[in-house]
């Protein structure tokens, strides 16, 4: 086996280095022209409210802490929506709590509590009565049209 040499070595890396840094950032917010390379994107609604999310983790664009999750009991019609999720008790670092483009709450019975984000928005911001539990996080609108 034959091994590259430094100058080889050095050229490759500053071409991968310069090509990840070419690529959009996981964080920046969706709203670009439409990625049909995302299956999750062609059910994306237009007026910002209840952006999905790909479980595909090819695709997946969900901040790390968050998961993208089924919401299994939706009534609009059409595929099953997932939608990045919080912790219990944290909602949207750095987003109003009224900001129903950036985060919501669904009436979900047992996820009351789980608030719901764009895909890309971190999840570490404390809610407000956070110990309350299902009931902690009333500073964020629910959002029944996203069911």
């Amino acid at each position: 086996m034959k091994l590259l040499s430094s100058t080889t070595t050095v050229t490759l890396t500053s071409i991968f280095l310069s090509l990840v840094s070419a690529l959009p950032s996981p964080s920046s917010p969706p709203g670009g022209p439409l990625d049909l390379s995302s299956p999750s994107t062609l059910f994306r609604r237009q007026d910002r409210s209840c952006q999905t999310c790909d479980a595909n983790p090819l695709y997946n664009k969900c901040h790390i802490t968050t998961s993208c999750e089924k919401i299994s009991i939706h009534t609009r019609p059409g595929p099953t929506p997932y939608y990045c999720a919080c912790r219990h008790g944290y909602r949207g670092k750095d987003v109003r709590a009224d900001d129903t483009s950036a985060q919501f709450l669904l009436p979900w019975a047992d996820q009351e509590g789980r608030v719901f984000v764009r895909p890309g928005v971190e999840c570490s911001q404390l809610c407000d009565q956070w110990w309350l539990g299902a009931k902690g996080c009333r500073e964020v609108k629910e959002m029944k049209s996203c069911l």
